[in-house]
């Protein structure tokens, strides 16, 4: 039985991808390939070099966005007879008029996971899988007034701590359901978060000014602080710097902000008004930044915020 090729992120919901992959294609072998974007072009080659070894014809690709590297899905089209990709990123329009074989299942508004649910036609042949993939979308897309929102946070810490391998094999051996240490897990990292969230307002790591939080933080719980951040103390726009270099965008959803708004400040700091979701955007810098690069870059972004805020 020809092995199939998955090529993914390596964040929840492309675990979420996984699961639903497992359950559809059961006793076909898979090779999983990870990407966390730094590395996608040698990853691409990694699975060229793989394909050239073993001949596999299929290529299936989730979750993974090419909108900043286009030439590396072009070289994957080129080496396998087809090629499926499932996303939900943002992308110019006629993206893929240059890939006419290749299957595109794609929607802006919803997870990975949950496209991967119903492509597969998964969806209601079994409960367990069907509401990990809900509760996935509701993370994943930030649905924030979701029922399911809340825990969403919490499996996303979990799936953390266990890394992806872990956690995919995990839940599929208790049959999509989550494992029995779920619970002490999450209540040991409830505890590390108030223990960090504490040393980072000791430490002056969260600086507040007219709506935006820039939060120098380096390690797990950007989303814990993002999420206090425009809780508790209604920030418009939650920035995370990484002195290594990433730049994390994230845009309030209580407050209105108009496409063009978003998109422009999206461009100005990305180069691109279509690259990753509505609300939510990530870039690097080109180099490891320096401290004063980083001061830098946090002026411009504060500086391009107040522009769209008068636009």
């Amino acid at each position: 039985m020809e092995e199939l090729i998955v090529f993914g992120h390596n964040d929840l919901d492309q675990a979420g991808c996984m699961l639903n992959v497992e359950f559809k294609f059961k006793g076909i072998p898979k090779k999983y390939f990870h990407t966390n974007y730094a590395n996608i072009e040698e990853i691409t080659d990694q699975i060229i070099e793989h394909r050239n070894k073993n001949k596999n014809k299929i290529l299936m690709i989730t979750d993974v966005s090419f909108s900043d590297n286009k030439e590396s899905l072009t070289r994957l089209y080129n080496h396998f007879e087809k090629v499926y990709h499932i996303d939900h990123h943002m992308y110019p329009d006629g993206f893929w008029d240059e890939f006419p074989n290749m299957t595109v299942v794609h929607d802006k508004n919803k997870s990975a996971t949950l496209l991967c649910n119903e492509y597969f036609q998964n969806t209601g042949k079994c409960d367990a899988l069907d509401n990990l993939s809900k509760i996935i979308n509701a993370y994943d897309i930030w649905l924030k007034d979701h029922k399911c929102f809340p825990f969403s946070q919490e499996l996303n810490k979990y799936f953390w701590y266990v890394g992806i391998e872990t956690f995919v094999e995990s839940v599929i051996q208790n049959e999509y359901v989550l494992p029995d240490n779920f619970i002490p897990i999450i209540e040991k990292i409830r505890k590390e978060i108030k223990e960090a969230i504490e040393n980072y307002e000791n430490k002056n790591y969260i600086h507040r000014s007219n709506g935006i939080s820039l939060i120098f933080v380096q390690d797990d719980w950007f989303n814990d602080v993002m999420l206090r951040e425009m809780d508790k103390f209604n920030a418009e726009f939650v920035v995370g710097l990484y002195n290594w270099g990433l730049v994390r965008i994230r845009v309030n959803q209580d407050v209105t902000y108009t496409e063009e708004q978003i998109n422009t400040l999206r461009k100005e700091l990305t180069g691109k008004a279509d690259h990753g979701h509505f609300h939510a955007f990530t870039y690097k810098f080109k180099d490891k930044p320096t401290s004063n690069d980083v001061m830098r870059e946090a002026k411009h972004i504060v500086d391009s915020i107040q522009f769209i805020k008068n636009m």
